[in-house]
């Protein structure tokens, strides 16, 4: 991924374009105008930020399961000092019980965060539908 910074800039023509495309997706949503917008809006910073996150752990030379990997055991490690409680029952629940690949953890992320922001009716079907281009991480990512 190429790191730009878009601090001052002006949006582009592709920015219009995917901006277009993603309200026509969301147009007979029963939720506001502004709603709409800041969705979207969500959407691509989380999508922005899951990718950069990913790019530079490979651009450090791990991939993303070894640097989850090493995150879990800190984690692990910590949650035993009797100082987080509330840390060592969450890992004690799901640390290690469900692996995840990078793609299922993302899909699963970007899903949650669009049901939570289109309303309660949006289920993971609607969320395929609409929004196509969350897929589009394989293609950004080498």
């Amino acid at each position: 991924m190429l790191n730009v910074s878009t601090a001052g800039s002006a949006l582009g023509p592709n920015a219009v374009e995917y901006l277009e495309h993603a309200l026509s997706t969301l147009g007979d949503l029963p939720i506001s105008s502004q709603e709409k917008l800041e969705a979207i809006g969500i959407l691509s910073g989380l999508v922005k930020l899951l990718v950069t996150n990913e790019s530079e752990q490979r651009r450090a030379g791990r991939l993303p399961s070894e640097w989850q990997a090493a995150t879990d055991m800190c984690l692990a490690e910590r949650a035993t000092d009797g100082r987080h409680p509330n840390l060592a029952d969450v890992l004690d629940r799901t640390l290690f019980s469900s692996p995840s690949t990078e793609d299922t953890q993302f899909d699963r992320v970007i899903r949650r965060v669009l049901v939570g922001l289109l309303g309660p009716g949006t289920n993971q079907k609607v969320c395929d539908r609409r929004f196509p281009l969350v897929a589009a991480r394989s293609h950004i990512l080498p």
